[in-house]
This record gives C-alpha cells, structure tokens and sequence, in this order.
C-alpha cells in the first residue's frame, strides 16, 4: 500500500539482533508498497534514526539492553502521534501486552509467528488496523474481563446507538476518519462520541476497546455496512 502521493509506507526496525533485523529486511523484499526507512539496535540510535527518518511505522522489540522498548515508545508517541507502533518481541506477558497497548501501540505480536502473518500484521497495521494474534487477544480479553468485574460495568450498558456502532466500527480497525465517512457524521463528531466511550467503559485507549467488544460477543449492533 502507497500513500496518496505514490510513495511507499516507510518502515524502521528496533531490535538488538541484527540476525532478526536482516530477516525483516528481507522480508520486506517481498512487499513492494513497504520499504525499510532504517535500523537501530539500542534507544538511543533508535530515538535518534527515528528522528531523521520519520518513518510511517516501527517495528520495536521491548529488549534493548538496558533500556525497555516501553521507553522508546514513550518517547514516540508524544513526538510523533502519527506515527504507529508495533511491538514484536518473544513476551506474551499479560502486563506487558496491556502496558505496550496503554502506551499506545497499535499491535502487538510474537516473533515465533509465522512470516506471512508479520508482512499481514504490518500491512494491516498501515492501514490502520489493530493487530493482535487470537491468544494475545484473549490474554487481553482475561484483563480487561478481570478490571470490569472489579469496577463495574453499568456504564458500559448505557451507551446510545450511535456510540455502539462507533464501538463496533473501532473493533473493525476503522479509523475516525473512516467511522465519520461510514456513518455519515463528522470526523469532529466521532472524536467527541470516543472520548463519551471511553470514558463510560473505562478503558484507556481504542485498541482495549476493540478488544474489549471482541471479547464480549453480547454487546450491541454491528456497525452499518457501506
């Protein structure tokens, strides 16, 4: 996929092994909408690439030495709210897929999965979907199921009609500009309704809400089709 100039997604790669970042390389060979805008193995050559570059999306591995991938990508996400995030790494830890997703990352995966599934994740992730495997999301699903039975869920069962479609459209990947042209409202519009969800279900961000109503089959309407 290519951005509406014609040119194509820029991607960098953090990982401290350069055998896993030669393999996404050549990955990638295979994608021609989607080239590698550069590499770091540390934070700081990352921060610093990162700044140069400024790619479309980051592919981030949350060992780095002695620095968090968790850090990196606070650092990214005030800088550069645009930018997207996905965290590759071997741990499917609870806390750390729930920390990496409240950081704002827009997926998350295991590096043991199979190659054709990265180049998907990441061509969807452009796109601007979520990306979580089946087992990451129910790991996610498990916490946020666990925080709704300790806090409550009866705000969760007042939202309107518009704000469920809102809710099942985020669950589909679409993006508030894609919601507003789907549902006939104003991008505008769609930002207020989120910040009204949001805040009602208790939940820190989209990504847990799409998991979230992934997670519990019985909520409301499916958003209108085109």
């Amino acid at each position: 996929m290519r951005s509406k100039s014609g040119k194509k997604k820029r991607l960098y790669v953090v990982d401290d092994h350069p055998v896993f970042r030669r393999g996404i390389r050549q990955l990638l060979q295979f994608a021609r909408e989607i080239e590698i805008a550069g590499e770091a193995a540390n934070f700081d050559s990352a921060v610093a690439g990162i700044a140069e570059t400024l790619p479309d999306l980051v592919l981030l591995d949350l060992r780095l030495g002695n620095k968090s991938g968790l850090d990196l990508l606070r650092q990214i996400r005030p800088r550069w709210p645009n930018m997207k995030v996905i965290i590759l790494t071997v741990s499917d830890a609870e806390e750390d897929l729930t920390e990496a997703l409240r950081e704002g990352a827009v997926g998350y995966m295991l590096k043991d999965m199979e190659p054709e599934e990265l180049l998907e994740g990441v061509q969807h992730a452009l796109k601007g979907e979520i990306i979580l495997s089946q087992r990451l999301r129910s790991a996610l699903g498990r916490v946020l199921n666990h925080k709704n039975s300790r806090d409550g869920n009866e705000e969760r069962n007042v939202l309107s009609r518009r704000e469920c479609e809102i809710v099942a459209a985020v669950a589909q990947g679409k993006t508030n500009k894609m919601i507003a042209q789907l549902l006939g409202i104003t991008e505008e519009t769609v930002k207020v309704h989120m910040k009204r969800i949001l805040r009602r279900t208790k939940l820190k961000n989209r990504v847990e809400l799409a998991v979230w109503v992934k997670e519990q089959s019985q909520l409301v309407p499916a958003a209108r089709s085109q």
